[in-house]
């Protein structure tokens, strides 16, 4: 992961200052809210040794790396698609948190997360299939296609997942340039259809 966020940067600093970037991580996540290390969220690399929140410093990646190192860039989107709960059944001392914790806004960066503060997203959720949809949609606005993503997935969510974003970008960026296409808005936010997608 930290490999990852190194090559980014460093691809954003050959693109030059008015580049846009766009980092997507999916995998597992948490954060220490209890006062340890200060409120701060992690990214769990796959068969990493933590057993416990004191491993999380040493294992684990923070997010803050991600978000400070990409707003090189002069747009950032960052898209965090993670479960977010301690993937290990057992820890030493105090157990983690849900979820991730709340990130403050931060000017030209746009933070994405699949679920909600404190609550987390299941490895089945349809978020990315959606999310992909959306940033091919023409004509959209990424206040748009983060609005309707969250929509959709809260829609068709057994348990009622909310995406949930921090907007820092001045101004509104269109992933795809051409015509809107008419969205049926109001199909997303019917009972009626909620209930046939459950029931699904």
């Amino acid at each position: 992961i930290e490999r990852a966020i190194r090559d980014h940067e460093d691809r954003l600093d050959q693109a030059g200052a008015n580049t846009v970037s766009f980092f997507y991580y999916s995998g597992h996540g948490a954060n220490d809210s209890e006062g340890a290390f200060g409120c701060e969220n992690y990214m769990i690399p796959v068969n990493a040794p933590i057993l416990s929140v004191r491993d999380l410093k040493v294992d684990a990646v923070p997010l803050e790396d991600a978000i400070v190192g990409f707003s090189r860039a002069r747009v950032s989107f960052l898209v965090f698609d993670a479960c977010r709960d301690f993937p290990f059944s057992k820890t030493r001392g105090r157990s983690l948190s849900r979820g991730f914790t709340i990130v403050p806004e931060q000017q030209g960066t746009f933070i994405a997360f699949s679920s909600a503060p404190g609550e987390v997203a299941f490895d089945d959720s349809d978020y990315a299939v959606i999310l992909a949809e959306e940033l091919r949609a023409p004509g959209k606005s990424h206040l748009d296609v983060f609005s309707d993503v969250r929509s959709r997935v809260n829609a068709i969510s057994p348990d009622g997942q909310f995406p949930w974003s921090r907007d820092g970008v001045l101004g509104r960026f269109v992933f795809k340039e051409g015509p809107p296409q008419p969205q049926p808005v109001a199909n997303l936010v019917d009972p009626a259809v909620q209930v046939a997608a459950f029931e699904r």
